[in-house]
């Protein structure tokens, strides 16, 4: 996945806010009785979310926007 071409801190916060949103997800998965294949498609949709965070992260390593 490509970073985006100008990220700060706040794009940052922002894609960590969306990974953590995992939790709340899973919650919500686990009093309706999902089936497995909806954990298999959360799985999916997070390891994007993951993935941009990881890219927002080194372009920002990489401007020196973080030390």
């Amino acid at each position: 996945m490509e970073p985006p071409t100008h990220v700060d801190r706040f794009d940052f916060e922002q894609s960590i806010m969306q990974c953590w949103g995992v939790v709340d997800v899973l919650k919500s998965f686990s009093t309706q009785n999902a089936a497995p294949a909806d954990y298999i498609a959360l799985s999916r949709v997070y390891q994007k979310h993951f993935e941009n965070l990881f890219s927002i992260f080194e372009k920002l390593l990489e401007e020196g926007k973080l030390v």
